[in-house]
C-alpha cells in the first residue's frame, strides 16, 4: 500500500472519530437514541426471521380442534408481527433523531468553518491551493454526520449478517460459507470505490472552482452588463462548457469502471445465492431437510442479501462522508499567518503612526513591493499617500493595519508594535474605505451602523445625523423607507449609484469616531459635490483624527497636511502639497502630468 493511501486511510480515521465526537458534544441525547435506534433493529431481523420460520414450523401441527398448536401459533405470529412493528418505530424514532441532529450540527459546523475563516490573513485568500482547500472545506461541512450515520448503520448489518450466517451455518455450515464468501468482493469494491471518488474531487477541484467563477460571470449583477457589452457571452459559455464536460467525463469514467465492479459482484453474489437455494431444494425434495430449516434458511439468506448490501453502501458511504469531511479538518488545521499573540489593549487611540526599515513581498513574488520603508506619522494629521500605480500604496495601508505581515522591520502606534497589540483591538480602531467598497444587502440604517456596530445598532438618531453629515440624507429620504429602505438587488428592488455606494462606505468609517481613518480612493465615483460633501464631513467627525488618503485626485490631495510620495515602495518625497511643487521633483512632475484634476494613473 502506498504511503499516499496510508495517509489517506490515516485520516480517515480522525474524521470518523471527530464526526462521533461533534454529535456527541452537540446533542448526547440526540446521539443516544440514535445509537440505541441501531443497536435494537439490529437485533430484530435475526429474531423476525426466526419467529417467522418457527410461525412455518407450527403451521403444520395445526389442525381442526387443537387448540395448544392454534395458541402457539397465534403466539408466534403475535411475536412476528410485533418486532416487525418494532423495527418500524425505531426506523421512525431514528430518523427524526438524524434529522434534528444533522440539523444542529450543520449551525454549529458553518459556524466553526465561518470564524475560522475570518480569522484567516488576506494572504491566504490569494493563494490558489489555499482557496481550493476552502472550496472543499465548504463541500464537506454539509456532511459532518454522514460518517456516523454510515458506520452506525454497517455495525448494525454487520450484527445482523453475524447473526443470520450464525443461524446459517448452525441449519447448513457448507451452504453458508459459500454465501459468505461470495458477499467478500461487493464489500470491497464498495470501498475502493469510495476512494476512486475522493482521488475523482481532488482531480477536479480547480475545475470546478472555475465552472462556478464562468457561472458568476454570466450570472452576476456586477459582469452582466460587461458580458453584454464586450459580446462574450458565447466565448464564456463556451468556457463553461468545456470546463464542465472535462469534469463530467472524468467522473463518467471512474463511474463505468466502478460500475461494471459492482455489478459484477452483484451477480457473483446472485449466481451463488440461486445455486445454494437450489441445491437445498433438491435436498429437500429428497426429504433430507425439514421445511422449517429451508424455510429459515431461505429468509435468512435473503435477509443477509439486503444486509450485506445495506452494509457494502453503509462502508462505502461512510468513507465517502469521512474523505469528504477530510479537507474540512484540514482547513480548520491551518494556522493564520497573523497570530493573535499581543495583549496589549491600551485604553484609548491618539494615532501615532511610525514605521521602521519595514518590508513586505506578496506571496509567490519576488520583487518586494515595500522596501525598507521608515516614516512617522503625527496624532491627528491627514496624510495623503500618492504614487503610480504598483507604488505600494494600499499594500503600506494594509500593513499598518497588520492585514499583512510584515517581512522585517517594525510597525508601531501610538508607540506600541502592532505585533504586541489584541488584534482585535487593532482592527477596532482602525476604520478603512477600499477602493471597491463591499455592498452590504442590509438597510442604510445597518449599512451605516456596521461601522461600530456594538454602539450604533440601536441609537437611530446618531446614525442619521451621520448621514446628514456626510450628505446622504439627501437622497436617502427620496428611498421608499427612508433609513430602512434595504438596499441590493439580491434580496430586494432598490439599489444605488457607485458614488453613493462609495459615499455609504465613507459614512460607515465616519461612524467609527475612536480610530485611525484610512480612505483607499474615496473620490474615484464621486462627483464634485459629493465630494464637497466628504470633505465637510472629515472637518466634522474626522479633525482630531489620523487620516490617511489614498488619491489620484489633485483637489484630494491638496486638502491633506502632509503629502507622502511612494515609488516602487521606497518614499521619494514628504513635505506639503507646496512645498513639493516648488522641489520640482517626482510630485510635481506627476502633478504636471495631471488632467481635469486626475494624476496619470
Amino acid at each position: 500500500m502506498s504511503a499516499k493511501k496510508n495517509i489517506i486511510f490515516h485520516d480517515f480515521g480522525k474524521a470518523v472519530v471527530w464526526s462521533f465526537r461533534l454529535a456527541r458534544e452537540t446533542s448526547p441525547r440526540l446521539f443516544y437514541t440514535i445509537i440505541g435506534c441501531f443497536i435494537l433493529e439490529s437485533a430484530i431481523p435475526v429474531a423476525s426471521t426466526a419467529a417467522l420460520g418457527m410461525l412455518v414450523a407450527k403451521l403444520k401441527d395445526v389442525a381442526p380442534g387443537n387448540t395448544t398448536a392454534f395458541h402457539s401459533l397465534a403466539l408466534w405470529l403475535g411475536l412476528a408481527v410485533f418486532l416487525l412493528a418494532m423495527e418500524f418505530i425505531l426506523t421512525e424514532i431514528r430518523a427524526f433523531s438524524r434529522l434534528r441532529l444533522v440539523d444542529e450540527t450543520g449551525v454549529n459546523l458553518q459556524k466553526q468553518l465561518y470564524q475560522h475563516t475570518v480569522n484567516m490573513d488576506l494572504s491566504f485568500f490569494e493563494e490558489s491551493e489555499a482557496l481550493n482547500k476552502l472550496f472543499r472545506a465548504s463541500g464537506g461541512s454539509g456532511g459532518a454526520l454522514g460518517p456516523i450515520q454510515s458506520t452506525l448503520a454497517g455495525a448494525a448489518a454487520c450484527v445482523q449478517i453475524i447473526s443470520l450466517f450464525g443461524l446459517m451455518l448452525y441449519l447448513q455450515p457448507m451452504m453458508a460459507m459459500l454465501l459468505f464468501l461470495a458477499g467478500i468482493p461487493l464489500l470491497v469494491i464498495r470501498c475502493l470505490s469510495a476512494l476512486q471518488k475522493y482521488e475523482l474531487d481532488l482531480r477536479t477541484t480547480q475545475r470546478r472552482r472555475l465552472s462556478r467563477y464562468y457561472t458568476s460571470l454570466l450570472t452576476g449583477t456586477d459582469n452582466v452588463a460587461a458580458i453584454k457589452l464586450l459580446n462574450l457571452a458565447a466565448e464564456v459559455i463556451a468556457r463553461f462548457e468545456k470546463t464542465a464536460r472535462s469534469i463530467v467525463h472524468d467522473k463518467s469514467v471512474v463511474l463505468k469502471k466502478i460500475s461494471i465492479r459492482l455489478g459484477s459482484s452483484v451477480i457473483l453474489y446472485m449466481l451463488v445465492l440461486v445455486a445454494v437455494i437450489g441445491w437445498l431444494t433438491y435436498r429437500f425434495s429428497l426429504g433430507s431437510i425439514a421445511v422449517s430449516a429451508l424455510v429459515t434458511f431461505c429468509l435468512s439468506a435473503f435477509r443477509a442479501l439486503k444486509s450485506n448490501l445495506q452494509l457494502s453502501k453503509a462502508m462505502a458511504t461512510a468513507a465517502e462522508s469521512a474523505l469528504a469531511i477530510i479537507p474540512l479538518l484540514e482547513f480548520l488545521a491551518v494556522k493564520p499567518a497573523i497570530a493573535d499573540q499581543g495583549n496589549v489593549v491600551p485604553t484609548s487611540i491618539k494615532g501615532r503612526i511610525e514605521l521602521e526599515n519595514v518590508s513586505f513581498t506578496y506571496p509567490h513574488v519576488r520583487k518586494q513591493v515595500i522596501e525598507n520603508l521608515s516614516l512617522i506619522i503625527e496624532p491627528g494629521q491627514t496624510v495623503a499617500v500618492v504614487g503610480r500605480n504598483g507604488a505600494g500604496k494600499t499594500t503600506l495601508v494594509k500593513l499598518i493595519s497588520r492585514l499583512y505581515e510584515i517581512e522585517s522591520g517594525t510597525i508601531k502606534i501610538d508607540d506600541i508594535e502592532t505585533r504586541d497589540l489584541s488584534l482585535n483591538w487593532l482592527y477596532s480602531h482602525i476604520a478603512m474605505v477600499f477602493q471597491k467598497p463591499t455592498r452590504f444587502e442590509a438597510s442604510v440604517h445597518d449599512n451605516i451602523a456596521f461601522g461600530d456596530w456594538l454602539r450604533l445598532h440601536d441609537k437611530p438618531e446618531e446614525v442619521c445625523s451621520l448621514a446628514e453629515i456626510t450628505g446622504l440624507k439627501n437622497f436617502v429620504d427620496n428611498l421608499p423607507q427612508g433609513m430602512e429602505t434595504h438596499l441590493g438587488r439580491l434580496f430586494g428592488d432598490v439599489t444605488l449609484s457607485a458614488g453613493q455606494w462609495q459615499l455609504l462606505a465613507i459614512s460607515r468609517a465616519m461612524a467609527r469616531s475612536n480610530s485611525i481613518l484610512i480612505l483607499d480612493e474615496p473620490t474615484s465615483n464621486l462627483d464634485t459635490h459629493f465630494e464637497n460633501y466628504m470633505f465637510h464631513a472629515l472637518r466634522e467627525l474626522a479633525a482630531k483624527r489620523t487620516v490617511i488618503i489614498i488619491s489620484h485626485r489633485l483637489s484630494t490631495v491638496k486638502a491633506a497636511d502632509r503629502v507622502l510620495v511612494l515609488d516602487a515602495g521606497h518614499l521619494v518625497e514628504d513635505g506639503t502639497h507646496d512645498q513639493l511643487l516648488s522641489r520640482s521633483g517626482f510630485y510635481a512632475d506627476m502633478v504636471a502630468s495631471q488632467k481635469d484634476e486626475v494624476f496619470f494613473k
